[in-house]
C-alpha cells in the first residue's frame, strides 16, 4: 500500500530546494530545547549531553523536513495544487505530517531507549509532540506556498516533462528532424462547449491534441498537421468528450485513433495510436525541441525534410501511457464510445 502511495511515484516538474532545511534544522532545534527545557544558554554551552540532544533533535528535524520534502515533490507529478486541490490536501495531510510524527516518535523513542529511558516516562509526548506537528504544519504549508505559486511557471514545461518521464517511449529518433513543417491549412475551429447532439465533423476528425515545449499542437487522423491555437484545456472543452479522452495532462487523444492498448501492470496502461499519427506526433516532438536547425539540413527544404522523415523507420511504434488513476476512467470512457458508435452505426444500417 505504501509503495502505491507514494513511493511508485516520480517527480514534479517543481524544485523545492533543499539547502534551507538544513539551515533550519539545527537552529529550530535548539529553538525547542530552549522553549521546552527552560535552560541557561551559558550552562548548556559548557554541558556535554546538551551537545547531544542538540544533535538528535537537529537529525530528527532533518529527517521530518526530508520526508515532506519527498513526498511533496512525488505528489506534484500526479496531484497539482491548483488542479487537485481537494486530493492534494487529503493525501499531503496523511503523508506529509502523520507519516513523519510516527517517524518522529520512533525516532525518539530510539534515542530515549540509548539512554536507558521510555519515552512514554519523559515530557517528550507533554511538551515535544505538539511541537513536532506545529513543525510539520509550517513546513507543509511553505511547500504549498512555494508549489502553487511556482506551479504557474511551470505549467507550460510540465506538457514537455510528462512526454519525457511519463507519457512517451520511442527509439530511434535522431536529430534529423529539425525543420518547419507544412501545416495543412484548414479552417479555425470556433471555441465552445461540445454538443452531444450534433458533432462537428472537422472535430472528429481530429487524432490527437498534444502539448509540447510551450505550444499545443494537432494532428489529424491522416497524420496531417491542423492549425490549431487553442490552449490544451480549451481542448478539452472544444472537442466533444464522448469520443475524445484526456489521457494525461499533455495527450488528448481521439478513440478512433487507437488501435489498441493493453495493460503492463495493474496500475500501467499503454495505448498505441494509429501508426501515421505516432509517427507525426514523434517528429513532431523532435522538431519542437530541437532548439537549432542540424547544419546538414539547413539548406535542404521543409518538404525534402519531411518526405525524408516519413521514410524514417522506428524500432518500436509510439506507446502513450494513461497517466496514473485514470486507468478506469479510461475503460469507462471508451466502452460509452463503443456504445455510441454501435448506436449510430445501426441507425446508419437502418
Amino acid at each position: 500500500m505504501l509503495k502505491s502511495f507514494v513511493l511508485n511515484r516520480s517527480k514534479g516538474p517543481i524544485i523545492y530546494p533543499k539547502w534551507p532545511l538544513l539551515i533550519l534544522a539545527p537552529i529550530v532545534a535548539f529553538v525547542a530545547l530552549a522553549y521546552v527545557e527552560r535552560f541557561s544558554v551559558k550552562l548548556a554551552l559548557v554541558t556535554p549531553q546538551f551537545y547531544v540532544a542538540w544533535l538528535a533533535s537537529t537529525i530528527i528535524i532533518c529527517v521530518l523536513m526530508y520526508v515532506v520534502h519527498w513526498v511533496t515533490t512525488r505528489f506534484d507529478a500526479h496531484y497539482p495544487w491548483r488542479q487537485a486541490l481537494e486530493r492534494r490536501l487529503r493525501k499531503q495531510l496523511l503523508a506529509g505530517i502523520i507519516l513523519p510524527v510516527l517517524i518522529a516518535i520512533t525516532l525518539a523513542s530510539i534515542y530515549f531507549w540509548s539512554n536507558s529511558a521510555n519515552i512514554f516516562d519523559t515530557i517528550w509526548f507533554d511538551k515535544y509532540f505538539l511541537l513536532v506537528v506545529i513543525l510539520l504544519t509550517i513546513v507543509n504549508l511553505a511547500f504549498a506556498l512555494y508549489g502553487s505559486v511556482n506551479e504557474k511557471t511551470t505549467d507550460a514545461a510540465t506538457g514537455q516533462l510528462a512526454q519525457i518521464t511519463d507519457a512517451l517511449v520511442f527509439k530511434d529518433v535522431t536529430s534529423e528532424f529539425r525543420q518547419d513543417d507544412v501545416l495543412v491549412e484548414t479552417e479555425t475551429l470556433p471555441l465552445g462547449t461540445s454538443d452531444t447532439k450534433f458533432v462537428d465533423p472537422d472535430l472528429l476528425n481530429i487524432a490527437c491534441v498534444f502539448c509540447c515545449n510551450k505550444h499545443c499542437y494537432c494532428i489529424d487522423m491522416n497524420g496531417e498537421d491542423v492549425i490549431w491555437p487553442h490552449s490544451f484545456g480549451d481542448s478539452k472543452k472544444l472537442l466533444p468528450q464522448d469520443y475524445f479522452f484526456a489521457i494525461n495532462r499533455s495527450y488528448l487523444i481521439n478513440f478512433k485513433a487507437i488501435i489498441d492498448h493493453h495493460s503492463k501492470s495493474t496500475k500501467i496502461l499503454v495505448i498505441y495510436p494509429l501508426p501515421v499519427v505516432g509517427k507525426k506526433i514523434i517528429y513532431t516532438i523532435e522538431k519542437a525541441l530541437s532548439s537549432n536547425l542540424s547544419a546538414e539540413n539547413q539548406n535542404e527544404s521543409p518538404v525534402a525534410l519531411l518526405a525524408k522523415s516519413n521514410e524514417k523507420t522506428f524500432s518500436k511504434p509510439l506507446e502513450l501511457r494513461v497517466s496514473y488513476g485514470k486507468k478506469a476512467d479510461f475503460y469507462a470512457a471508451e466502452k460509452k464510445f463503443k456504445s455510441l458508435n454501435s448506436s449510430a452505426n445501426n441507425k446508419t444500417s437502418t
